[in-house]
């Protein structure tokens, strides 16, 4: 994968512990790879592919395991369970005899994933 290349060669370069002057070669270098790296983040619109990576804990824990996902037509909230690693959507059934009753069953139909954007912050605080 070659943006998981171009982040480990950022990240040892930026962790290294000698810094030398760097020539009109890294300098371009350096350049062509984080313009790869903004086209690719553009490109995907902040979707990750489930078939790249899940959530990590972190993610989860953010938002209480609520993410934007999509099936390739459209977009809705879903709870990821970070124990069956899946995403998991609140069905609604009503019984005649029981009433209401909810239950989460895994959604299959999942194609790419997103955390929620950030809270809403007004001017001035």
């Amino acid at each position: 994968m070659q943006e998981q290349k171009i982040i480990e060669n950022l990240l040892r370069e930026r962790n290294a512990e000698i810094i030398s002057f760097p020539t009109r070669e890294t300098l371009q270098e350096h350049k062509e790879q984080c313009d790869y790296l903004i086209a690719l983040l553009k490109k995907n619109d902040g979707w990750i592919p489930c078939s790249e990576r899940l959530p990590n804990k972190e993610e989860y824990l953010r938002d209480d395991g609520r993410f934007i996902v999509t099936d390739g037509n459209r977009r809705y909230e879903s709870c990821y369970s970070i124990y069956e690693h899946c995403f998991k959507t609140l069905k609604l059934f009503e019984f005649a005899s029981e009433g209401r009753r909810c239950n989460f069953e895994t959604d299959n139909c999942v194609i790419a994933w997103q955390p929620l954007p950030t809270h809403y912050k007004p001017k001035g605080e």
